[in-house]
């Protein structure tokens, strides 16, 4: 029912399990089709998300005009802020390949993330 977690996701590498409320799940959909199914809030890091969201929302979906593997990484980022940004001398270093940063680093200022 409304309220009630729908899924359940064990993070690998926070070892952590996320659980999800359907009444909060947006999807985004990605420049080449791809769909992603993620938590309104942590969509919500990106200012620029957050009012896609509020202006653009149709059928519980956005696109934004990035690939998906860009948008995959993106969402990854999304939940470790949301996660760590309470705990800033605790935090992990997030996880990313030289060959993905400097095209993320774009993506994020312009989503302002």
């Amino acid at each position: 029912g409304g309220g009630d977690p729908v899924k359940s996701i064990r993070s690998k590498r926070m070892g952590k399990t996320v659980l999800f409320n359907e009444d909060n799940l947006i999807t985004i959909e990605s420049s080449d089709g791809i769909e992603f199914i993620l938590d309104k809030d942590c969509a919500s890091v990106s200012k620029v998300v957050k009012k896609k969201i509020l202006l653009e929302l149709k059928d519980g979906k956005i696109k934004l005009d990035y690939p998906s593997r860009a948008i995959e990484k993106i969402i990854s980022y999304w939940y470790y802020k949301k996660e760590w940004d309470h705990d800033p001398n605790g935090r992990p270093p997030f996880p990313i390949t030289t060959d993905e940063a400097l095209e993320l680093f774009e993506i994020a200022q312009v989503l302002q993330t």
